[in-house]
């Protein structure tokens, strides 16, 4: 591939300037095949702009040279894999299980590798018919998951494989087996208070109102995406790659997002649901039928989630206060970035509260402002793909 090094330098400069919140990640492809001199020289961009650089890689490649590189740069490694053996052969060898597996192992050995030196691994795992459509097949993944956890690796992103492409879309789940891969897992892992895989955790602290989680839940304009930027080979500032789904990388329409998309979703095919203000109709990339402009294909799954954690939640502390409490607030997150909050414990708390329960009647002191609903806005909130690969530390 030809690329500009000194623009692509510029555009980071740039952004670090005007982008409140900039997180940096060098993905492809695959990023270790670039002349070892230019890797370094923008992973030493990244650490000079932010303290730390981050990567999204096969792990296939990574060798001595490049595990020196990730000490000095303070590098955090994403590692895509699906799973153990067959399960990983979208990303290996399909039709050849002997060159799979040696393939799979060969990673594997290197994620345990870079575990061992010290370097912070997380793992993308994406779900689709080869690796997760079956009982038999998530119970061999659970196993891939829980032998990662016995190595200190705790930590990752399950995401739900999507493609508008013919070849490719016969590997996408359909929402039934999406919606039972999630809760599966969930159901399976929620035993480990120090696990960390999403969205699991991140549909939590949604619903409790602490922070927006990736963007891929929020209002997110297709032709100005906010949650994640991409700097094209020539140096130039392009949309989130997941538009690039048709076959070309779209530049930015402008630095001011527009939100009609969720104002239209809200009155259509999202009027009234429970979670609208923890999914907002979900990524505009996966839209029905390849339209940005449709609620996600992954609605059954999302919902099914999120119920499934409200449930959970309300079943140990009948007293919670969620977001999905309140269909009468236009946006929570931006009623967040205000200043003001649900505050899901209030009636566990002995500062709001008479007397505090987390179950029982409860009454509540008198509190001397009540919480306004401000206009629509939105800001930054991280991007799940690349940038944010779980905590294995």
């Amino acid at each position: 591939m030809r690329y500009d090094l000194q623009k692509i330098l510029e555009s980071m400069e740039q952004m670090h300037k005007t982008t409140r919140g900039n997180s940096f990640c060098m993905h492809g492809g695959e990023c270790t095949l670039i002349p070892r001199g230019d890797f370094e020289t923008i992973l030493k961009k990244m650490y000079e702009l932010q303290g730390q650089s981050a990567i999204q890689t096969n792990g296939y490649t990574i060798n001595n040279d490049l595990i020196r590189l990730f000490k000095n740069y303070r590098t955090n490694v994403g590692v895509s894999i699906d799973g153990d053996g067959e399960l990983n052969a979208l990303r290996g060898f399909p039709d050849n299980p002997e060159k799979n597996r040696k393939y799979t192992d060969k990673v594997l050995a290197n994620i345990l590798k870079m575990k061992k030196e010290g370097i912070h691994v997380g793992i993308i795992t994406v779900l689709h018919k080869v690796n997760a459509s079956t009982t038999d097949k998530l119970e061999k993944l659970l196993k891939f998951i829980l032998f990662l956890r016995s190595n200190d690796i705790k930590g990752g992103r399950l995401n739900l494989m999507w493609s508008n492409h013919p070849e490719a879309k016969q590997y996408q789940l359909t929402p039934e087996q999406a919606s039972n891969a999630w809760l599966f897992l969930y159901e399976n892992l929620k035993q480990y208070p120090d696990h960390h895989w999403q969205p699991f955790r991140e549909f939590v602290d949604n619903l409790l109102g602490f922070a927006q989680s990736s963007c891929s839940l929020g209002k997110c304009d297709y032709f100005c995406t906010y949650g994640a930027k991409t700097i094209l080979p020539d140096g130039t500032l392009g949309n989130c790659d997941r538009t690039h789904q048709e076959e070309h990388a779209y530049t930015r329409a402008s630095d001011k997002p527009t939100y009609e998309r969720y104002e239209i979703l809200k009155q259509t095919d999202c009027k009234g649901c429970r979670y609208w203000n923890v999914c907002f109709g979900g990524c505009p990339a996966e839209g029905v039928d390849g339209d940005w402009r449709n609620k996600t294909r992954w609605c059954e799954p999302i919902y099914s989630l999120y119920e499934k954690v409200e449930s959970d939640l309300k079943a140990m502390f009948p007293n919670i206060n969620l977001v999905s409490d309140h269909n009468e607030i236009d946006d929570y997150f931006d009623m967040l970035r205000s200043g003001k909050s649900i505050q899901p414990f209030k009636k566990m708390s002995r500062d709001k509260a008479v007397n505090p329960s987390s179950w029982k009647g409860v009454k509540m002191k008198k509190q001397k402002e009540k919480a306004k609903v401000p206009i629509n806005a939105h800001g930054d909130c991280a991007h799940g793909d690349h940038t944010d690969h779980g905590d294995s530390s």
